[in-house]
């Protein structure tokens, strides 16, 4: 791990208590509990292509989505989800002034009905300087690739990505906690899903007084329709 002249770095740890995502207009709720410890997990697999084999004497037939809906109902619900990539539930540690950490993560439309916008809402706790609103405090960013990112893992926890499609910025770079609306997301649309990246930057201004530091964040993602 990387150090600072002059400065002997003590741990300093990250860790992600929950993934939520919720619907305002529905009022449901589906939360994934991502126990994050301050050390790197074992990675789960990334999921792979479906492949299908046909007999070229037989004939297939895929049956057509339900049509979308423009008010929720029983019938229509209005459900987003996170999908089946998400390496929010690996912590990080030992971090020093420049480190980043980046995580992907898919965000799915699974119901039938269009959202007005998506937001994302964090929180860190304890409230520390890591999550205060300082040059110095962590700051992050989302962007999202239109096909799956390409993960690399240099070494065990740590990931990095490279989008093969093409890329858009989601949420620009701001302090960690935060309350806003996403941009460019396909999730809004039924059937639509994200492949986003989220990255948190530790500020090379830190100074000492970041040393030993260590907080939980939450990320919520709340779907809106009047």
């Amino acid at each position: 791990m990387r150090g600072v002249k002059g400065t002997r770095w003590g741990r300093l740890g990250l860790t992600i208590g929950a993934v939520t995502v919720a619907t305002a207009a529905a009022l449901a709720v589906v939360s994934s509990s991502s126990g994050l410890t301050g050390s790197p997990g074992k990675p789960s697999p990334l999921p792979q292509k479906p492949t299908t084999t046909i007999n070229p004497s037989t004939t297939s037939t895929t049956a057509k989505p339900p049509s979308p809906c423009n008010t929720p109902s029983t019938k229509c619900p209005l459900t987003i989800s996170i999908g089946s990539v998400n390496r929010l539930s690996v912590g990080a540690d030992n971090l020093v002034p420049g480190d980043s950490v980046q995580r992907a993560v898919d965000l799915v439309n699974t119901g039938r009905v269009r959202f007005d916008s998506i937001r994302l809402t964090t929180t860190g706790a304890p409230a520390t300087a890591l999550t205060g609103n300082q040059p110095a405090s962590l700051q992050i960013a989302v962007d999202r690739c239109s096909n799956s990112w390409s993960e690399s893992t240099p070494r065990p926890g740590v990931y990095t990505y490279t989008c093969s499609g093409s890329s858009a910025t989601v949420l620009s770079t701001r302090g960690a906690v935060v309350d806003d609306v996403l941009a460019n997301l396909a999730s809004p649309s039924p059937a639509g899903i994200d492949h986003l990246r989220v990255r948190l930057t530790f500020p090379t201004a830190a100074g000492t007084a970041f040393q030993g530091l260590s907080t939980t964040f939450t990320y919520t993602f709340t779907g809106t329709k009047p």
